[in-house]
This record gives C-alpha cells, sequence and structure tokens, in this order.
C-alpha cells in the first residue's frame, strides 16, 4: 500500500483522497528500530479513512499464522452461571417459582463473563435454525452502527470470530453447570434431552442437517447517501435500505460509496454454519436461543442465554423438560461454532 512523504506526514494512497477534506492520523514507530531515521521525531501517518489507517499500521503475521500474545497458554476462569430462570409476564423468577399454569414464558441461565458482558452493551444474538443449517445473527444496539461499525468495517470477521469463541467458552460453562444442577453426565444429560425432543416434536417435521461452508452474511444494512438530482441539480440525502448480501457484495458496496458521501445507520451480520452431527439443528426445531442483557431484570455484568420454545412445544412439555431441552441445546451447540470459529480465523486472517 503505498504512502507519500511529505515533510511533516505520511499521507496513505486512496480513491477517497480527492474529495475528503477530513483526514485521520497516527504517530507509528517499530518497536525495535535503530539507526537515524528513529532517532528523528516521528511523523504522524495518515489516511483518508479510518479502516485504511488501521490496516496500514497492522504489521502482517508471519505464514502461516500469527504468533500469540504470550508463549504459553493463559488459564481463563469460566463464566460464572445462575439459573435457571423464567422470564414470566415481564418478571426473571426462579423456574422453581413459575406457576403450574403457566404456557408462556422463556427458559434461560445468566452468565457473568467481563469480555462476553462487554460485547452484548454493544450487540444482541439470536441462535435460529433454518433449512438444516445454524444462523447466528449480531444486532447492534441503538447508535453502534453509527459510532462503532462504521469506523471499522473491515474488520467484521475478526469481531465475528472472537464473538464464536466467547460464545463456545460460555456455552460451555452452561454445559457445566447443566450436568451440576442434574447430577447427570454428558451422555446421560444428552439421552435424557433427545427423549424430550421425540416428545416436543411428535407429528412435526424433523429438521435435517445440511451441509454449506461457513459464511459471513450481511442480512440488513441501511444507510444515507447524497447523490445529485438531475432534475434539480441539488445534491440531497437519500435513505436506503439492502438484505441478504454477501459480505463480499458488502465490501464491493462500500467500495461504490466511497466516491460519495454516506453514512451507515445499522448492519446486521449473520454467521451462517452447518452442523456436522446433526444434534444441534435437531434441538433448533423445538425453539431458538436469544442472548442479551436486560437492564431492568439483569444485573450488571450478567448475559442471559436464553431458550425460547416455539408455541407448539410448550403444549407439551413440562419446565423441568424444557431446562433439559435447553441444556441439550447449548452442549451441541459448542461442536458447530467452534467449527465456524476456525473456519472465521482463516477468512479474517490479513
Amino acid at each position: 500500500m503505498p504512502a507519500i512523504d511529505l515533510p511533516d506526514r505520511y499521507i496513505i494512497v486512496g480513491r477517497s483522497l480527492a474529495h475528503k477534506g477530513v483526514v485521520y492520523c497516527a504517530y507509528y514507530r517499530p518497536v525495535f528500530c535503530d539507526g537515524p531515521r528513529c532517532s528523528a521525531p516521528p511523523k504522524p501517518v495518515c489516511s483518508p479513512t479510518l479502516p485504511q489507517l488501521i490496516l496500514y499500521l497492522t504489521p502482517p503475521c508471519p505464514e502461516p499464522y500469527c504468533a500469540p500474545a504470550v508463549p504459553y497458554p493463559v488459564p481463563v476462569a469460566p463464566a460464572k452461571v445462575v439459573g435457571p430462570l423464567a422470564d414470566y409476564k415481564g418478571q426473571l423468577i426462579p423456574l422453581s417459582e413459575l406457576p403450574l399454569n403457566a404456557r408462556k414464558y422463556e427458559l434461560g441461565l445468566q452468565a457473568f463473563d467481563r469480555e462476553f458482558a462487554g460485547f452484548h452493551d454493544r450487540f444482541n444474538a439470536e441462535v435460529r435454525g433454518r433449512e438444516g443449517l445454524i444462523y447466528l445473527k449480531l444486532r447492534p444496539k441503538h447508535k453502534v452502527t453509527e459510532d462503532v461499525l462504521s469506523k471499522a468495517l473491515d474488520s467484521v470477521p475478526v469481531m465475528a470470530s472472537y464473538y464464536l469463541d466467547k460464545l463456545e467458552s460460555v456455552l460451555g460453562a452452561l454445559a457445566d453447570f447443566a450436568r451440576t444442577h442434574t447430577g447427570l453426565n454428558t451422555a446421560e444429560l444428552m439421552a435424557r434431552a433427545n427423549a424430550i425432543l421425540k416428545e416436543a416434536l411428535y407429528r412435526k417435521r424433523k429438521p435435517r442437517p445440511a451441509e454449506a461452508p461457513v459464511s459471513l452474511q450481511v442480512k440488513e444494512v441501511r444507510f444515507r447517501a447524497k447523490f445529485k438530482d438531475i432534475r434539480t441539480g441539488e445534491y440531497e440525502w437519500r435513505a436506503y435500505r439492502l438484505a441478504s448480501l454477501s459480505y463480499t457484495q458488502f465490501m464491493a458496496l462500500l467500495g461504490e460509496l466511497e466516491r460519495v458521501p454516506h453514512k451507515l445507520t445499522y448492519l446486521e451480520v449473520t454467521v451462517v454454519m452447518s452442523d456436522p452431527t446433526g444434534t444441534a439443528v435437531r434441538f433448533l426445531g423445538a425453539g431458538y436461543l436469544y442472548i442479551y442483557h436486560n437492564p431492568n431484570k439483569d444485573p450488571e455484568g450478567a448475559v442471559r442465554i436464553e431458550f425460547r420454545p416455539y408455541r407448539h412445544v410448550t403444549k407439551y412439555l413440562s419446565p423441568q423438560d424444557l431446562a433439559l431441552l435447553f441444556y441439550g441445546l447449548v452442549t451441541a451447540l459448542t461442536v458447530p461454532i467452534d467449527l465456524a470459529k476456525r473456519a472465521l480465523r482463516g477468512t479474517a486472517s490479513p
């Protein structure tokens, strides 16, 4: 990536440089630096776009992988888990206190993990099954797209991979909690959960796993762009909404928008993954996961992983059976999420 050496700064060449009145700058000097060049005061490196500046200042990783930050693994404490809980009539109560005649409620667990909670301060997530595949949606909260995502769009695959890594860790903590809470080992827990699943999907179509490579899609993007009105000759802002774009199509759209003033207002990203065993896909036939923090119900630092069963499922199952179904789902999801995380890491490498 070429840069122009000016007396007071370096300017990175880009197509948008010609019509940009503001540039982003940062001071940079290699950690290991010697010679007359390093003794002189550093000059800032400037770029017309922030993602281009970040990319320019990020050193490439040596093949075939990036070296770890430390030469040995660092143990990380598992997330603290609280529950099971029921969200019933606008209140969060222990599942054991749920009325026997309750039919409309959501079952969940609270996970306390600092990095996971930091992510969910800005995003909500949803895990659904459809046509034999698993869809993980990341929905930004108000103003997050404009304030955060729009400044680092090249890093969306890295963000998705990071979240999958944290989600896998939290689901593992939930599975540990389920085994301790029920007194069952993994094989016994999954056997009980599968038996309940058969009852829940009685006379219903059973989902079958499908094969597809892991992909990153843009479920929805909204933006405002300034174009010239042919009739009046005046420039005006117009709002646009596009749906179901591949990540490659989305990046091509951004390249086109570089030529005009624009503002990204909403971006919803989806990770599509397959399930080699088909277990998680079958459990997702009974309901879906919604992962979020509700400041009115959840304590600070807590993220709720909530199982929302479909209407026909709650007719056949008790709350205790639904809890076992939920535990089976979070246990089964760790395999496809781990595979998707590894695949996205390859996509996100520089």
